[in-house]
């Protein structure tokens, strides 16, 4: 059985999404595994686990089986490795740093060399900041090339050069900023060290994504 078919039509919208998101950059990874799970609201979405840093919460399926666009890119990642079809989830045993956690994930997504845009944001919850980090595109590490130009076979690292100017920049949403931001971050690292700056209220990380005051794991962004 295929969990997902690599379609021409579907990789072609892998980068649209509503808005244009604001990234924090492009690195080279390795794909330990892509966990896919159901949510709580009966959606389906896919965690990454690189070994360079994780990204979580990457919704594929909505609550009513419409493909979204974590779905268009996993197309996309499909036809940059080279395969017309993603296989069903089977159970894989990932190694975290105390345990091994048993998982559904990708079998063709196992120990894959690519590269990554993900998307850094924040946004308020239950009237707490959140921190998420989203996959937006993949390319293809030899020549950048995005998931369409290798299905196509022309205009390659086209896409790669567009998007260039969005890699850098971060999401804020419900009124947070920078200033904001950067403020809840030095409360949370003091909390954590147990000095004297205690975190505002409302403000600690929830949800599965990493808490700012710890490193996310990617290298510096590829230029």
């Amino acid at each position: 059985m295929a969990f997902l078919k690599v379609n021409a039509d579907t990789v072609a919208k892998e980068g649209q999404g509503g808005n244009f998101f604001a990234t924090s950059g492009v690195f080279p990874v390795t794909i330990r595994a892509c966990e896919i799970k159901g949510t709580t609201n009966g959606a389906t979405e896919a965690n990454y686990f690189f070994k360079e840093g994780n990204s979580f919460g990457n919704t594929v399926f909505g609550k009513d089986g419409k493909q979204l666009f974590g779905g268009n890119i996993l197309e996309a990642l499909g036809a940059i490795i080279g395969v017309s079809e993603l296989a069903d989830p089977e159970e894989f045993d990932l190694k975290l740093k105390s345990r091994t956690k048993a998982i559904m994930a990708l079998p063709d997504l196992e120990d894959v060399e690519t590269m990554v845009w993900v998307q850094y944001g924040y946004r308020i919850y239950n009237e707490k900041i959140q921190e998420s980090i989203s996959v937006k595109r993949f390319y293809r590490p030899e020549d950048q090339a995005s998931g369409s130009e290798v299905l196509a076979g022309e205009n390659i690292g086209t896409q790669f050069e567009k998007d260039t100017k969005y890699h850098t920049e971060v999401k804020y949403d419900n009124g947070l900023t920078a200033e904001i931001v950067a403020d809840w971050k030095k409360s949370e690292s003091d909390a954590a060290k147990g000095g004297s700056g205690a975190p505002a209220a409302g403000s600690a990380a929830k949800s599965g994504f990493p808490t700012p005051t710890k490193t996310s794991g990617f290298p510096t962004p590829t230029k």
